[in-house]
């Protein structure tokens, strides 16, 4: 401490340059992992709520002594005195300035410049930046009803007497029912069967269908669901002497930033589901996000695949219809509730809306969810063989000697998949081939491209595998990639897409750019575009036409970052984040079924239109036995979450560690049960020894010659698995 303040009134002769703050930063929710680098000068909490103190985090460069910063702000247009910052240092111990302003009220508006000098001269600013408070607000009472045939209105007072918010409750089925919350009263009009009676006593209201009854408590408004006895409580709203439901966080005039609901969970619940979760099956007692996030190996609480449904154990499920940031708090505030809390964009007219699904069982519970998300669609029969692939199969020759180490081995196998077949530019055109650029709106056939290299037939490879039964995938990301050094093909793409308006804004007339993490600075297709979509994919239509190839292995998707960001639709990018992997899956699975009916795509992000897009795996695995229980956990999530087609990458995929050969029979058994059997390795290049997790190259780097015979065994039990499953395509 007696050096850092000797070092600061050391008179220097260099000059400030600047200073930098960033209000919201890159956005992302967690750190570690997800970024390549971390902001360190955002506003914390970077949307203030009312009794929150608020921090104003700043750098200065370059970083010297005799340097000073402050804040001058003012509160609802009033200047307020200036607040001075003190030096800190983060986690990470990188170092950065911090001022704290304070608390503040609901509805405050606070407006702040950033101020640096360096011996009192020469000084810098950034701003003014400016954010509005924000405090709960919640219903009261029922002021009146209104039954609409095949819907129910309900009208409300709030707590602070500024909204007068709509309940809207329909009944798409007699078994479950949608709730639709309104905060201003603007929307919520969605309709279901008119199959329902209405009976309104004194303090409550009955809506009743043949399956379900709900109970409305008209003061204070209270939801409670029964089955038809009325008598046998499946789920209610927390009691309001001590709690809120159907809550809103606003600024008590135009804006709602979140939406709340509070459920009532007595203690011997559980809850399971939330999509592709890894450390428990049961969530009581946890925090879930549904946050779809990049997180290398060691996943435990976090999900490229995250779904905001789950299934009660007392025979119901729930699902929120929103692709903005939510959070289940499932009694980790209260021992006795669940919280369901979502984000609404700063949008007055943006609405809380979930399904409750009731039922005898999970199967109908999932089957009613069915019905408003889409049902299921099954993978082609050859899907369900054993799948093969290895970072470091990156020319014909390797690829030619695994399929025919399949036939030497006589091991069952119905795919490969090839990660490292492009120039790692275009991502549609192979390495090393020759050919003359073309501007960025035409397409490519097979004949405009000289083949050599590391891929010198691409045409004959296909031929081999499909002779011998083996379709072929290769690998995809959503990227126009930037790159440091020019590359004419990929340059004209982009300059054409940009032109054109084929990718994903900044909200600003510019365009997104992807912030610190894997791809940085890239480009994202707009995906809801559909002539981005048509040009997009007129890129990859010789790899099926002319080449023969069987589908796509799609990764990454967990890309947009800032609120800001947009596309074609009219989404910002804090509800594109979770839905632009769908989008991106989506539409690649459109395109490979447009082309032929047995292809496939093989993908690790998505939402709750996953199972849609039909095999998912569950990303990046370390090769141990805690991540081999990690993944068996993330496979039951995912089928309890409504995506039956799961696999990960068998024994592990990880370069850290070769899997041990009690691990690798193992895997090989349990792969052969689960809904998709594949493997993989991360390690690229060339490698030695290889670690490809092929049944011969563990045989031969573990000394081991049952870890192949182990794998045939189970192979071939699936191979005859198979002839059952297909007839279900019947």
């Amino acid at each position: 401490m007696i050096l850092l303040i000797l070092l600061f009134n050391f008179s220097s002769v260099f000059a400030i340059d600047g200073v930098w703050h960033n209000p919201l930063g890159y956005e992302n929710l967690y750190s570690e992992n997800e970024m390549l680098s971390i902001e360190k000068c955002e506003r914390y909490p970077r949307d203030p709520t009312a009794g929150e103190d608020v921090y104003i985090k700043l750098t200065t460069w370059p970083i010297e002594p005799g340097q000073a910063t402050w804040i001058t702000w003012t509160k609802n247009g009033i200047p307020q005195p200036d607040v001075g910052g003190e030096w800190k240092y983060n986690e990470g111990n990188n170092s950065y300035w911090e001022a704290k302003l304070g608390s503040f009220n609901k509805g405050d508006i606070i407006s702040y410049t950033v101020h640096a000098n360096k011996d009192g001269a020469n000084e810098k600013t950034i701003g003014p930046f400016t954010f509005t408070v924000t405090g709960w607000d919640w219903v009261t009472d029922v002021i009146s009803y209104t039954a609409l045939g095949n819907r129910f209105e309900l009208i409300c007072n709030s707590h602070s007497g500024n909204f007068t918010p709509k309940i809207n409750i329909c009944f798409p089925e007699p078994d479950y029912f949608r709730l639709q919350f309104a905060p201003d009263g603007v929307g919520a009009t969605a309709t279901g069967s008119a199959s329902f009676t209405v009976d309104d006593q004194a303090t409550h209201i009955w809506l009743s269908t043949s399956d379900i009854k709900l109970k409305i408590n008209k003061n204070p408004y209270q939801l409670e669901v029964y089955k038809s006895d009325g008598v046998t409580l499946i789920a209610k709203e927390y009691d309001r002497t001590s709690g809120r439901s159907l809550a809103f966080l606003t600024d008590g005039t135009s804006r709602v930033e979140a939406v709340e609901e509070n459920f009532y969970t007595p203690a011997n619940e559980k809850f399971y589901g939330f999509g592709q979760r890894y450390n428990n099956l049961d969530k009581r007692g946890t925090n879930v996000d549904i946050y779809c996030v990049n997180w290398y190996k060691d996943q435990n609480d976090k999900a490229y695949l995250p779904i905001p449904f789950y299934l009660n154990s007392n025979k119901y499920g729930f699902y929120l219809n929103s692709t903005y940031y939510a959070q289940f708090r499932i009694a980790t505030d209260e021992a006795d509730k669940c919280t369901i809390r979502a984000d609404a964009g700063g949008d007055v007219n943006k609405l809380l809306d979930f399904y409750l699904f009731t039922g005898p069982d999970f199967k109908t519970i999932l089957q009613d969810y069915y019905d408003i998300t889409g049902k299921p669609v099954l993978p082609p029969v050859w899907a369900f063989g054993p799948i093969i692939s290895a970072n470091e199969w990156d020319k014909q020759s390797e690829v030619e000697d695994q399929i025919a180490a399949t036939i030497n081995y006589d091991i069952p196998t119905s795919a490969i998949v090839l990660e490292a077949w492009s120039d790692e530019n275009t991502y549609y055109i192979f390495n090393d081939a020759s050919y003359t650029p073309k501007p960025g709106n035409e397409a490519f056939t097979l004949s405009d491209f000289t083949f050599g290299g590391r891929w010198p037939d691409p045409v004959g490879l296909v031929d081999y595998a499909h002779d011998n039964n083996i379709r072929v995938l290769l690998w995809q990301a959503p990227v126009l990639k930037h790159t440091l050094t020019p590359h004419t093909q990929k340059d004209n793409d982009e300059a054409y897409a940009i032109q054109q308006g084929y990718v994903l804004g900044d909200g600003s007339g510019g365009v997104y750019r992807i912030p610190p993490a894997w791809f940085q600075e890239s480009l994202l297709p707009d995906f809801t575009n559909e002539d981005a979509k048509d040009w997009w994919f007129s890129k990859r239509d010789y790899l099926f036409d002319d080449i023969g190839i069987d589908g796509f292995k799609c990764d990454e998707g967990e890309f947009v970052y800032y609120r800001t960001t947009t596309s074609s639709d009219g989404k910002k990018g804090d509800e594109l984040w979770n839905a632009y992997p769908a989008q991106y899956l989506l539409a690649y699975h459109e395109y490979v079924k447009s082309k032929r009916e047995d292809t496939l795509i093989f993908s690790r992000s998505g939402n709750s239109s996953a199972h849609l897009h039909p095999v998912t795996w569950n990303g990046d695995q370390r090769s141990t036995f805690s991540a081999f229980q990690d993944a068996i956990r993330s496979m039951l999530s995912a089928s309890m979450s409504g995506v039956p087609f799961v696999t990960w990458d068998m024994a592990g995929f990880g370069n850290d560690i070769y899997p041990s050969a009690e691990l690798y029979k193992r895997s090989s058994a349990q792969a052969a049960f689960s809904p998709i059997m594949q493997l993989h390795s991360e390690q690229s290049g060339d490698p030695y020894p290889s670690h490809a997790r092929t049944p011969w190259n563990a045989a031969a780097r573990l000394s081991d010659y049952e870890c192949l015979t182990v794998y045939r065994k189970f192979a071939n039990i699936r191979m005859n698995l198979i002839v059952y499953r297909s007839k279900i395509h019947k």
